[in-house]
């Protein structure tokens, strides 16, 4: 049974490392995030995610008070906040991890073998 992955983010396409290499039989699901796209024209379909569709909403909303002359709502102000702290947790990235060179022997280092 696979207990290990490590995703190489290569261009164009990355690799995803398992260890240990399963035999057969086994499946792995990914869920993988894609950068947003230029868009062509005003008049193009967008399709996002539903949380990214609450953050844009509350987060005009807000916007827009001040331009009519109108008192901010501090519901759309808060819910403005959360919607836009949750799509930045969504892409948030894990750092890469980096050993010091004194733990690594000749590039590679087994933390199950200490080798």
């Amino acid at each position: 049974m696979p207990s290990t992955v490590y995703y190489d983010p290569q261009f164009p396409l990355g690799v995803l490392h398992v260890w240990p290499v399963a035999v057969a039989g086994y499946e792995i699901h990914l869920q993988i995030l894609a950068p947003l796209e230029q868009f062509a024209d005003l008049y193009q379909d967008i399709n996002l995610p539903p949380e990214y569709e609450e953050a844009l909403m509350y987060n005009l909303a807000g916007r827009l008070y001040p331009m009519y002359g109108m008192p901010p709502n501090p519901v759309v102000i808060q819910l403005a906040g959360a919607s836009l702290a949750t799509v930045r947790m969504a892409n948030t990235q894990t750092g890469q991890l980096y050993m010091p060179d004194g733990l690594v022997r000749n590039g590679t280092y087994n933390v199950y073998s200490d080798r």
